[in-house]
């Protein structure tokens, strides 16, 4: 017998015993359709939310063991950024002379000024 008949038997059986299983499984489930989704998307919720916490675990104890290392309590303590993202690459632009970015920061400071000469005047 050929490889490709042989493979086209492996196929169809794949196939018949893949659609007899779901069948099984329709007449024999314990639960209605919907009631099965909710409790399986509860379960992938309550996994994800158990994986979320174990890895923050291991992080805390990671970390702990880091800072006995090389005794410093202070170490691998994120710092706030000074500045946004969008800040950080229009800084960026302007080192680098980009047009757009140095046109960027001139029309924000257009803004800015015509912002506080509007809030300078006297209301009538």
């Amino acid at each position: 017998m050929s490889m490709v008949a042989r493979l086209v038997k492996f196929g169809v059986g794949s196939v018949i015993g893949a659609g007899i299983g779901a069948a099984v499984g329709t007449l024999t489930a314990p639960e209605d359709g919907q009631s099965f989704q909710s409790s399986i998307r509860q379960r992938l919720r309550d996994a994800k939310e158990a994986g979320a916490r174990a890895q923050a675990d291991k992080q805390a104890e990671l970390t702990r063991k880091y800072r006995g290392i090389v005794e410093d309590p202070d170490a691998l303590v994120e710092e706030t950024p000074s500045q946004s993202r969008a800040e950080a690459v229009v800084a960026l632009g302007q080192v680098l002379n980009a047009p757009g970015a140095i046109a960027a920061r001139q029309a924000a400071d257009r803004d800015a000024d015509d912002a506080s000469i509007k809030t300078d005047r006297p209301l009538l």
